[in-house]
């Protein structure tokens, strides 16, 4: 009997939907603001970066109403309404790429792909190459939630190469958190973190760089060698279930070669992908341009295909559907900071967890930093909202404790990024497991191994560069 239970119950867990786990960590967190004291540190405009950051030392205990369960209830609508301008990106992204779906221009590239790449060797370098990719757009101009317009491309790439979704989105997540963690040019948290800390951006590029290519090897020889288990075995898949929209090699295996529409599409969507990219590191480009950028995309592959408007939004309709799940999914993810902010508990958590690196000697705190840092992104994943409110925490303790502020600045990158693979407060990685309808207690028991390595080689990237005076500043 004992048996059957523990059976029935890991078979609740692995199907699990992401919305259920999300609701259940809204109830435990409303639960936690009734034992968690509130209080504030004070907040000041800094005119520089236009964010507004925490003021050191200025913490004290408040009253606020704890969350009750209508707060709790309302908390969803509330989390829905804050995420409005990523939902209207990734609806935007959706729509566009239901258009670029609907001219076989996706079929004709991957049948390419796949009869480029099927041999063994290069099934490797494929794996290779899409990580890399994603750990430089990341760590240059701060990739995030828009590299899940890839998604759908990715895994019909990887499953008609033999292999299953979580190889996939395991490669993408792990190249953008790799590069979130240690990225050399990333304007979201490491310019913010530097400016924060006094330091000239981006200062310290040569010792982020060598790290990022040791996580990086680390990482690519863990995906590979599960790709190829799975390809050798399917049934040794952590998530064997595919969706049949994705099951789509027989779609394009007879296609010999891409037509001229498909070659202007792919034209369209990759001068498009340029100037984004431009966009973000030269102009300042955020949500709403990129998710113009890529409506614009969108409509011209129509054009090319020779669509008439209304043919033009029939499919974009179609693909801005198929973004339902995951923009519930950031909403329900925001609803857990919306109990936090109400309830004037997060600076609480920020300020408990910076008092045990006060008792630590130098090279010690580094590494506990990068600690701190990781558990403080899962209530604040967003890379800029966390650096502006622990940076002027850190940044000051960092100098008590006789840390370097370019190792205070490394450690905040390392808890922010890393740990994006790991938290389901992380909108792009619930997004990206919500596409390819992966369960998130398997993608844990995927994940989790090759997290932990990362991160113990983050602490001790921490350690070290404190041992050699890294910056130094």
């Amino acid at each position: 009997m004992k048996k059957n239970k523990k059976l029935s119950l890991s078979s609740i867990f692995s199907n699990l939907n992401p919305l259920t786990l999300l609701f259940v960590i809204v109830v435990i967190v409303s639960i936690l603001t009734h034992f968690i004291p509130s209080g504030e540190y004070a907040r000041v405009l800094d005119e520089v970066t236009g964010k507004t950051v925490v003021v050191a030392d200025t913490f004290k205990f408040v009253e606020a109403d704890k969350a009750s369960v209508t707060t709790m209830l309302l908390s969803f609508d509330a989390g829905i309404q804050k995420a409005a301008p990523i939902i209207s990106f990734l609806l935007l992204i959706g729509g566009s790429l239901g258009v670029i779906t609907s001219t076989g221009a996706i079929e004709s590239l991957l049948n390419v792909l796949v009869k480029k790449f099927n041999n063994e060797k290069k099934k490797k370098i494929i794996i290779a190459i899409t990580m890399f990719f994603f750990l430089f757009c990341s760590s240059s101009f701060g990739m995030g939630q828009e590299m899940m317009a890839f998604a759908p491309f990715i895994i019909i790439l990887m499953v008609s190469l033999g292999f299953d979704t979580i190889t996939a989105i395991g490669t993408m997540i792990l190249g953008y958190a790799i590069g979130y963690g240690s990225g050399f040019l990333n304007p979201f948290n490491l310019a913010v973190a530097q400016d924060i800390a006094g330091l000239p951006y981006p200062s310290g590029l040569e010792f982020r760089i060598i790290l990022s290519l040791i996580l990086y090897l680390v990482a690519v020889r863990y995906m590979i060698n599960y790709a190829n288990k799975v390809e050798k075995d399917f049934s040794l898949s952590i998530s064997p279930n595919i969706p049949e929209e994705f099951k789509s090699k027989s779609k394009f295996e007879n296609i010999n070669k891409m037509s001229k529409s498909h070659k202007l599409v792919w034209l369209i969507f990759v001068s498009g992908l340029a100037f984004l990219i431009y966009g973000a590191t030269m102009k300042g480009f955020y949500l709403s341009e990129c998710a113009t950028i890529f409506l614009t995309i969108g409509l011209l592959s129509g054009v090319v295909n020779k669509y008439n408007l209304n043919k033009i939004f029939q499919e974009f309709s179609k693909g801005a559907k198929d973004m339902a799940v995951p923009c519930l999914i950031i909403g329900f993810a925001m609803a857990i900071t919306t109990i936090l902010d109400s309830a004037k508990i997060l600076d609480s958590i920020v300020y408990y967890l910076s008092l045990p690196l006060k008792n630590l000697p130098p090279i010690i705190s580094a590494g506990g930093m990068v600690i701190v840092q990781t558990l403080i992104n899962f209530f604040v994943n967003s890379g800029s909202t966390q650096a502006a409110i622990t940076m002027p925490i850190i940044s000051p303790l960092a100098q008590v404790l006789g840390v370097n502020q370019q190792v205070a600045v490394l450690a905040f990158q390392l808890g922010d990024g890393l740990s994006n693979m790991l938290w389901v407060t992380c909108g792009t990685l619930m997004i990206g497991l919500g596409i390819g309808e992966i369960n998130y207690i398997n993608w844990f028991k995927f994940i989790s191994k090759i997290y932990l390595v990362l991160l113990a080689i983050g602490v001790a990237a921490a350690m070290f560069a404190q041992y050699i005076n890294y910056g130094p500043f």
